[in-house]
């Protein structure tokens, strides 16, 4: 291969010298080139082109490099590549995707086809789609079908050419390796989704919610737990978007607190963690923490986090105590109600006389109470239900 000269701007188009094919962005059409506006040389196929402005002058972006942003932008669309099969549907090219994960079966997730609804896949079609592919990817009625993989994932585009634009077909057979790099980025972020959503809701289950500060103090975001425990708790409120207390003592040193944490939050070690108690009756209980590094491209980096916390006395956690209790560990409706007293600090006896029953009835229901969560002792129950993995039910 002869040397390549100066990469030039991604606008601009260059010969491939050893082959006389133009490249765009590095991609290797095969197609001559047609007129473009501003007389710009570029493959392109008719209805599959659209402007493309980098800061002077306009150029046409190829049918290849235009359906390869639609696969990549795919994966942030809900379907997943719903842009894409409209894209191809408006060229008269009706197509859909399919995708499968380890242990679950092949499930439609973007359809251009009016007949073909996204859900679970035909039965024996998964077996078809294989066979298919392993011959060339062209099956019957002028189905094109491309199928990649990223790891255990796999997924297929099934897509109707016989209407379809010239050259349209041998385009669809090229997107393989973009399908599979933009498959292996949406089961990473699928992943991290769903990590995000179970932390989030271990969170709401202790009653704590998170507000994250800008360098500047500003609060840039608040989860729809913190929105409700600052709208529910008397003397604390978002204002101007700052964290505002009323307590005039409580504010003067929380803001001393953060502007520390703020001008050291880059420092190597972080400034330790400062925590804050409203008066009662609220005893809202603060957190103030230096926030994690994050990457460059984020829009706004986060250089402080608050977490929020309402005590047992304020929650609502203890009204659906016994309720979640029972469903957690099983338990009858009355042992479930003495578990709930003893966390309140109540003694068995105590507990028994709450609910008009017996010290020996309520040391009876104890007892089963230690063998369905196994735990032997009044103290460890306690805990459990306090401060073990129960705590998150």
């Amino acid at each position: 291969m002869g040397r390549r000269g100066p990469v030039q701007h991604p606008a601009a188009p260059f010969h491939h010298k050893s082959c006389g094919k133009v490249r765009f962005w590095g991609v290797c059409t095969g197609f001559s080139p047609v007129a473009a506006p501003g007389g710009t040389n570029l493959p392109v196929l008719p209805g599959l082109v659209r402007p493309f402005t980098p800061g002077a002058g306009r150029v046409s972006v190829p049918a290849s490099m235009q359906l390869a942003l639609a696969i990549h932008d795919g994966i942030h669309e809900t379907p997943p590549w719903s842009g894409l099969v409209g894209l191809l549907a408006a060229q008269g090219c009706p197509a859909m995707i399919v995708t499968r994960l380890p242990g679950n079966p092949p499930l439609v997730v973007a359809t251009g086809d009016p007949a073909v609804r996204p859900g679970a896949l035909a039965a024996g079609e998964e077996a078809a789609l294989r066979q298919v592919a392993r011959q060339g990817g062209t099956g019957e009625a002028g189905r094109r079908i491309v199928a990649f993989a990223s790891g255990p994932a796999e997924a297929w585009l099934i897509a109707d050419t016989r209407a379809a634009p010239e050259r349209l077909d041998e385009l669809l057979a090229g997107l393989a390796p973009h399908f599979a790099s933009a498959l292996r980025t949406l089961r990473v972020l699928e992943e991290r989704r769903i990590a995000l959503t179970a932390n989030r809701r271990i969170l709401a289950r202790l009653d704590i919610g998170i507000l994250t500060l800008a360098a500047d103090g500003r609060v840039i975001g608040m989860g729809p737990h913190a929105r409700a425990i600052v709208e529910a708790v008397a003397g604390i409120a978002v204002r101007r978007g700052r964290i505002a207390l009323e307590d005039r003592a409580l504010a003067r040193d929380f803001a001393a607190a953060l502007a520390a944490c703020l001008a050291a939050c880059r420092a190597d070690p972080p400034p330790p963690p400062r925590a804050f108690t409203l008066a009662p009756p609220s005893g809202l209980e603060l957190l103030l923490v230096p926030a994690p590094p994050v990457l460059a491209v984020a829009t706004v980096a986060p250089a402080a986090i608050v977490y929020l916390h309402r005590p047992d006395a304020c929650s609502p956690g203890g009204a659906v105590l016994p309720q979640r209790l029972r469903e957690l560990f099983e338990l009858a409706p009355l042992e479930s109600e003495i578990a709930a007293l003893l966390v309140q600090g109540l003694s068995i006896q105590e507990a028994g006389e709450r609910l008009g029953i017996t010290r020996n009835t309520a040391r009876s229901y104890l007892q089963s109470l230690f063998a369905k969560t196994g735990v032997h002792r009044q103290a460890e129950l306690v805990r459990l239900i306090l401060r073990g993995i129960g705590t998150i039910g």
